[in-house]
Formats: C-alpha cells, sequence, structure tokens
C-alpha cells in the first residue's frame, strides 16, 4: 500500500487528535477514513499556535508551528507534502496555495457546513467587528499577513499581483466579516451541496474542478441513526449549544456573559418542567462555564467534547445563539430551535423561518412553558434539508476521498512521464 504526505491546516492544535479530529474539523474522519482504505497517510498538521518548531519533516512529529518558516515556499520544501488539503482560506492557506502552485504540489479545498446568505450587515456593525478581532487578535493578523506577503515576494508574483490581493483583503475587511476567499487557488474544489459550488462559480472557480460530494460530518450520524433510542423522560430535555463568538473576535465577553446568565436564569425557573444540559464549543473553556452557570443553576451537566449527534437525539429542543455547525444534526432530526437574537444580529436562520427567534430569556422560557416552542414550518424545513445537505447516504467521505485520489493519481502519472 503506497504512503503519501498530505498537509492540512488548523490555527490551534486543540482540534486535532491522534486518530480522529473534532470540533469543525469532524467532517475531515470521513475522509481520511476513506482514504486510508487504499493509501497510508501521514497527515502534517500545520498550525499557526502551538506545534513542533522544527523546519525538517520527522516521521513522529505530525504538527509543525507555521511561523518557524519563513514562507510558504520554504514550509513545502522543507516538508515535502504530495499534498495540500485545505479548510480554511485565510490568509496561511492561501501562501501555501499559491506555493503549491509553484511547486506543482497538488491542491484541494474542502468545503463543509451550510453556506449563509451573504447578505452584508451595516458598515457600521462590520467595523465595530472588525475594531473587536483587532483589539483582541491583531497580532496574528498581522503575522499571517505578513507571512502571506514573504510568500508572494519570493514567488515573484510581481507588483500588481501583491497589491491585488492587499486589496482584495482590506476592501473585504471593510465589507463583511466573511472568511477571505481563496478558493480559485486551488486545483480541485470538493463542497457539500450545490450552494457551496455555486458561490465557487461566482468567486472564479472553473465548474469542472467542482465536485458536490455531500455532507461528510452527517456520515458517522447515518451510520448512528439505526442504533439510536430515544430515552424517556417526563420532562422537556433542552440542550443549550454555544458558539466561540467570543474566540473569533466577532463578540465581546461581556455580551456572551450578559446572554448565557440571562437565559440560564429564566431557564432555572422552569426545572419542574424541563431538564437542561450546555454542549459548549471545543473551543471554550469547560471551567469558565461552570464558574458563570453553576451558582446559578448548579445541577446543569456541561460537556465540551462529546458525542453531540446523540446529545441532540436525546433533546426535545435545541437552544443556541448563533449560528454554526453544530445545528446541522438538529435540522436534520427536525428538532425544534430557539436562537436567542440578544443583539439583534442578521441571521440566515430566522430569515429562512427554520428557527424560532427570541429576544431574551424570559421570551425563551414563555415559549417553553406554553409549548409554542414546537412551532416550526416542517414544510420550509423540509425544503431546507434538501437544498443544504445534497445526499444523507453515509457516502460523502467516499465520494470526497475519490476526487482525492484521482488528483493524486494524475500527478504520480506527470511524474512518470
Amino acid at each position: 500500500m503506497k504512503s503519501i504526505k498530505a498537509i492540512f491546516f488548523c490555527d490551534s492544535y486543540q482540534y486535532i487528535g491522534t486518530s480522529s479530529k473534532e470540533g469543525f474539523l469532524k467532517f475531515l474522519n470521513p475522509i481520511i477514513n476513506s482514504l486510508r482504505k487504499n493509501m497510508n497517510i501521514n497527515e502534517i498538521w500545520i498550525v499557526t499556535h502551538g506545534g513542533s518548531t522544527s523546519k525538517v519533516f520527522q516521521e513522529n512529529i505530525n504538527v509543525y508551528n507555521v511561523f518557524n518558516f519563513k514562507n510558504g515556499k520554504e514550509l513545502l520544501e522543507k516538508l515535502e507534502p504530495d499534498i495540500l488539503l485545505m479548510t480554511s482560506s485565510e490568509y496561511i492557506c492561501y501562501s501555501l496555495m499559491l506555493a503549491a502552485k509553484k511547486l506543482n504540489i497538488p491542491s484541494v479545498f474542502l468545503d463543509s457546513g451550510i453556506l449563509y446568505s451573504t447578505e452584508k450587515s451595516s458598515f457600521s456593525n462590520t467595523l465595530q467587528k472588525r475594531f473587536t478581532q483587532i483589539r483582541l487578535s491583531g497580532n496574528d493578523f498581522l503575522k499571517k499577513y505578513l507571512f502571506l506577503l514573504k510568500t508572494e515576494l519570493i514567488l515573484e508574483l510581481g507588483v500588481r499581483n501583491i497589491f491585488k490581493t492587499f486589496f482584495q483583503i482590506f476592501s473585504q475587511l471593510l465589507s463583511s466579516i466573511d472568511r477571505i476567499e481563496v478558493r480559485p487557488k486551488a486545483d480541485v474544489y470538493i463542497c457539500s451541496n450545490q450552494d457551496w459550488a455555486d458561490d465557487a462559480m461566482k468567486k472564479g472557480v472553473l465548474v469542472e474542478n467542482i465536485f458536490v460530494v455531500g455532507e461528510s460530518l452527517l456520515d458517522p450520524v447515518y451510520e448512528q441513526l439505526t442504533t439510536l433510542t430515544k430515552n424517556p423522560s417526563d420532562k422537556i430535555e433542552i440542550l443549550f449549544i454555544t458558539t466561540s463568538a467570543v474566540e473569533h473576535g466577532i463578540w465581546t465577553n461581556d455580551m456572551r456573559e450578559q446572554l448565557v446568565v440571562d437565559l440560564v436564569k429564566e431557564l432555572s425557573k422552569i426545572k419542574n418542567i424541563s431538564k437542561l444540559q450546555i454542549k459548549i464549543h471545543p473551543g471554550e473553556s469547560e471551567e469558565y462555564y461552570k464558574q458563570l452557570v453553576h451558582p446559578i443553576y448548579p445541577n446543569v451537566k456541561i460537556t465540551r467534547l462529546g458525542d453531540l449527534t446523540n446529545l441532540i437525539f436525546q433533546s426535545d429542543l435545541v437552544v443556541t445563539f448563533a449560528q454554526s455547525s453544530a445545528l446541522i444534526e438538529a435540522l436534520l432530526f427536525e428538532k425544534p430551535i430557539i436562537l436567542v437574537n440578544m443583539f439583534n444580529e442578521n441571521y440566515p436562520f430566522i430569515r429562512e423561518k427554520i428557527v424560532i427567534e427570541c429576544k431574551n430569556g424570559e421570551e425563551t422560557r414563555k415559549k417553553i412553558e406554553d409549548g409554542s416552542y414546537k412551532e416550526i414550518d416542517k414544510k420550509k424545513l423540509s425544503l431546507y434539508k434538501e437544498r443544504k445537505f445534497f445526499k444523507f447516504d453515509g457516502k460523502c467521505g467516499e465520494r470526497a476521498a475519490e476526487q482525492i485520489t484521482k488528483i493524486l493519481e494524475k500527478r504520480e502519472n506527470k511524474k512518470k512521464s
């Protein structure tokens, strides 16, 4: 069985396990497992926080800090991957894909999750969020951009291209809080649904390089679904799913605390008819939530890592305060979702009318008490699932792996000829 070295990128290694990925990287597990049926994969992870500072590939090290290398070209020359499998389009990934193109290393962009509406927020709101992000992580932003600039210079891309990239980044910083789009730089673009494919074509990706494979995140759900049974309960099982809005600089810590405290205080008032469990984002601190929540509601179980599928399946209601990939399974299982929109965010789920909007904890409590939390539009939800999930058959990872295998075989044939 042949062996390959594949480079992946993640800001922090906390999501990278030895045998499986956590958090937003979970969608990679079915893809990597499918690839391993036909080849040995040596995963090389590039991170911006933590990781080895070695500049030479070592068999027993698979996580390297990107800033120990001068630029993307040096990194690829030192680590010598056979392929890049990028799951992010921020500046480090952009740098690596530019260098890969120059060094004839194939690159694949993998998109998972739901493509939310590209409707822009107000200019003042965007500036406010960008200012918060820069205040919290401006040094990281600068380091990443300088790494990109050094890569462009060493690749001799020319002043015109360098300025074009700079103004693209600058305009996106001011116009939205979306990620910087770099999809056209990858050789192959693999995505979970037609929405992503259409968006990629608008961004300049050639249609022949786009492959819709379905949501691989749901492959384990498909396999697990037949084994799941709902535990009987005489109370409404509420699952509160948090997101890393603070860690990404979108919210302040005060905003999160205000919402969480308000919501938990109100939910603690209906313990006679409901039971609360909190699933926090893998990037958040479990200890932080315990200190915040347990003085108000001592019996609440708080989980950071765990079987999200089973947690959602056992729930009667999911409560959250933002949109994330964690809600995909809730939509799939047609669980009612209350989105607590305390700060009047422009959430597509609310515009699509597939979740129930509440402005605060009191309104949430009342909807639980009177049973109106169940009033979801099943027809709208069914159409939404059909549009966003493509195929739910447990084979999405296989389809993605098939396309990755093809590009590897194509590279191998080029070497031989």
